[in-house]
């Protein structure tokens, strides 16, 4: 365990960051899937208009990797297919029915995933939908199955203006959290670094087993995994590292533990035009007009993800799968 003081960076101060209480709003009317959020995967259609899907359905997979699956993250119907120009995929708009009745699939105990074989993970997570969570470095594209990493990086802090505090939201989920540490390391012969904040309060990122965590501190981008990985696991020509979200290792760990999906999403609302500044536990592609309902929009961007890298999505928009 090691501490890094990053000196080189700077901090942009922004108003309107949110309050550290978690609101669980009201299951979307419609939520909406956006293929070009998942870098290196050329959709396939598995679904049509008005078809039925449960939460877990796949609604598209990879053309050149057909494990590789998207689902469903409600039950209900898919309500359009919506095209742009030369027949691009846009998005997948589901209409929930508010059952959220799920696909099962086979679940583990907290003593058995640190036993399972590489392949059973991989044939979880894929089966699931769940393996693009793990994204490779470099280009940030979905990892592959075929492939093993060097290493896996777990990215739990975030250093961007108005970010949401992965430590707060982590509390008190340290049984969730340490399972899908323990699937992660079932994917790699190298190791799995835990890459946090220092001074980090949450028993989830100061008493993980089985990985190498390490602290970070200083401006921006004291927080971005491709400083971390700099600084513990330089990538050399024809190395692959994956990472994942802290929070992604949560909804892993729900997956073995719990055998559904988990399509939960703990957000910050933030920024001078929210009309509320609070933590959302909403679901991935919640609409977000949700997310923002009360807010006057007039002039401002509705930014999916982080002020400096995330998409302008519109008052219209759906909250993109990695944010």
């Amino acid at each position: 365990m090691a501490t890094f003081q990053i000196k080189q960076g700077r901090d942009i101060k922004l108003k309107g960051a949110a309050p550290k209480e978690i609101v669980t709003l009201s299951l979307p009317r419609q939520v909406a899937v956006v293929p070009s959020d998942f870098k290196g995967i050329k959709a396939s259609l598995c679904v049509k208009v008005n078809d039925a899907v449960k939460v877990g359905t796949p609604l598209f997979e990879d053309k050149h990797c057909p494990e590789i699956r998207i689902v469903s993250p409600v039950s209900g119907r898919v309500a359009a297919i919506n095209r742009g120009e030369k027949r691009f995929l846009e998005d997948i708009v589901v209409e929930s029915d508010g059952r959220q009745e799920p696909q099962v699939f086979r679940k583990f105990s907290a003593s058995e995933i640190p036993g399972l074989s590489k392949e059973d993970v991989e044939k979880t997570l894929l089966q699931s939908g769940l393996w693009p969570v793990l994204r490779q470095r470099p280009f940030s594209k979905v990892a592959h199955p075929h492939e093993s990493p060097k290493s896996i990086f777990v990215h739990a802090m975030n250093t961007e203006p108005l970010a949401p505090d992965v430590d707060f939201i982590l509390q008190g989920k340290e049984e969730q959290f340490q399972a899908g540490l323990n699937v992660l390391q079932r994917l790699t012969k190298g190791k799995v670094y835990l890459c946090a904040k220092h001074g980090s309060r949450s028993k989830a990122l100061t008493e993980g087993r089985g990985v190498e965590t390490h602290y970070f501190m200083g401006p921006h981008p004291a927080g971005n995994v491709s400083t971390h990985i700099h600084y513990l696991d330089p990538i050399h020509k024809g190395d692959h590292v994956w990472y994942v979200e802290a929070q992604d290792v949560l909804r892993v760990g729900s997956l073995f533990l719990e055998g559904v999906y988990p399509a939960e999403r703990v957000v910050a609302v933030t920024g001078e035009g929210a009309g509320r500044k609070f933590y959302a536990k909403t679901i991935v592609g919640a609409p977000v007009s949700l997310l923002l309902e009360g807010s006057s929009l007039e002039g401002m961007r509705c930014i999916s993800g982080g002020v400096l890298a995330g998409k302008d999505v519109g008052k219209n928009g759906f909250l993109s799968f990695y944010d």
